[in-house]
């Protein structure tokens, strides 16, 4: 069943990388079903799928389908590996781009306060991901006004970088 749900969400990817964004969440919303039928709606597969399936509803502009599905997601998370886990920084980030796309800075902001405070303190400093989510909150920082902070971010993310690691896009 992994291997089957593997590939659906390759190939949801891959026609995202086409551009074909309506294509790939049907595919997910297929995944999503079958991952609930399978391991429940409370198993941390669908919450990867739900996570996917809500970065492709908001590029499809269905933001409350989107804001669902991701907080559905953490949810799931928290709940399967408690509040103190480091992919919790990742997903928070989804929702910051999300609210923050939408003028919701007040929304993007808080979340935006516990994705550092996870980051800092689960996400080992030279993590390659950990590089990519504070480049992420550095746009957001700039976005409402705090150059500071964000100069700060970018400069954690580029140390990082300095060092030779890297990563390669990730779906979730």
């Amino acid at each position: 069943m992994e291997s089957l749900l593997r590939q659906l969400t390759n190939e949801a990817y891959g026609l995202y990388l086409q551009g074909r964004i309506f294509d790939a969440a049907k595919i997910e919303e297929q995944a999503l079903k079958l991952a609930e039928e399978v391991f429940g709606p409370n198993h941390p597969t669908a919450a990867n799928i739900m996570n996917n399936l809500g970065l492709l509803f908001r590029h499809l502009g269905k933001y409350a389908e989107a804001e669902s599905l991701m907080k559905r997601a953490l949810g799931v998370w928290r709940k399967t590996f408690g509040s103190r886990h480091p992919e919790e920084a990742f997903l928070l980030n989804n929702l910051i781009s999300l609210y923050s796309g939408l003028g919701r800075s007040a929304d993007a902001k808080a979340l935006c306060k516990r994705a550092l405070l996870l980051v800092t303190e689960t996400i080992k400093s030279d993590h390659p991901k950990a590089a990519a989510l504070l480049v992420s909150l550095a746009v957001f920082c700039r976005e409402v006004g705090k150059e500071a902070e964000a100069d700060k971010l970018e400069k954690r993310a580029k140390a990082i970088r300095s060092r030779g690691h890297s990563m390669k896009a990730s779906w979730i």
